[in-house]
């Protein structure tokens, strides 16, 4: 995997570069190794370490046998190094006939396994938050998916973690139902997209502004309306920051279910798919 890709000196394959917008120094996209792991488990720690306690419901925390699992069925975390330091990263999961299991715990399945990839444990370094780290992961899984011929990219987010779930939102996914993680009561938003449908959305320019046409307002912490617009076949498409406001639009015909829960799906044994 990434074969042809230049590396960096602790031998990850390095899959863009940027500069931080806030300092300006210049930032590594990688594809971190099992090797990685407690660089991994680090972060992660710090991230969690960082959180409100009501906050912190919007991590899952993953054990390192959760990460070695991972590597072992031939899955993907990526990473962002500034300086060496790791700084934020996210864990691709694409599942297989052998590994089907998405780790989405309350959503009716979508596609074949094989059809269907998720990000998960998406986590930014406090330090470094306000630099759009999340975007440029966000944006590199899409293209990724498409590249390794996936139909569907699917991402579970605590519906509390406002910002998560926007850039999920921005970036061409749509929010297609809730459910409720059957480990912690936790609500979560269920958000799904073919890859082409995210793809596109972003190519379209003005996506909110697009978006806000023969639209239905939900504010974003008026969950029981969201939930009735959501079993009545709309999904969100687009969120205006500045007003709160969810976008929500019937969906098309032909994807209307698609994605939406009509039945519990249960645990799958695997840690939640949610991050912050």
């Amino acid at each position: 995997m990434f074969e042809g890709k230049k590396k960096n000196q602790k031998g990850e394959p390095v899959l863009g570069e940027g500069t931080l917008k806030k300092t300006g120094k210049p930032f590594e996209l990688v594809c971190l190794t099992k090797a990685d792991i407690p660089e991994i488990m680090e972060l992660q720690g710090k991230v969690i370490g960082d959180l409100t306690e009501a906050e912190k419901v919007f991590v899952n925390e993953k054990p390192k046998s959760f990460f070695e699992d991972h590597y072992e069925r031939g899955n993907v975390v990526l990473g962002i190094r500034s300086e060496g330091e790791l700084i934020a990263q996210a864990i691709v999961l694409n599942p297989s006939e052998r590994h089907p299991k998405t780790g989405m715990v309350d959503m009716e399945p979508v596609g074949t396994p094989d059809s269907v990839s998720v990000l998960q444990g998406v986590l930014v370094d406090p330090e470094f938050r306000g630099n759009r780290l999340m975007q440029e992961m966000v944006a590199f899984w899409l293209d990724f998916a498409d590249e390794i011929g996936r139909e569907h990219v699917l991402a579970e987010i605590e519906v509390h973690n406002h910002f998560s779930w926007a850039v999920f939102v921005e970036e061409g996914l749509a929010i297609t139902s809730i459910g409720t993680d059957p480990d912690d009561g936790a609500k979560v938003y269920n958000a799904h997209e073919t890859v082409k449908g995210a793809k596109a959305k972003k190519l379209a320019g003005d996506f909110n502004g697009a978006a806000k046409k023969d639209s239905v307002a939900c504010h974003k912490d008026n969950i029981a309306d969201q939930d009735a617009l959501m079993k009545a076949g709309y999904v969100c498409i687009g969120y205006d920051r500045k007003e709160e406001i969810m976008l929500m639009k019937q969906a098309a015909n032909d994807a209307k279910a698609a994605g939406q829960k009509t039945k519990k799906q249960g645990p799958q044994h695997l840690p939640r798919s949610r991050g912050a």
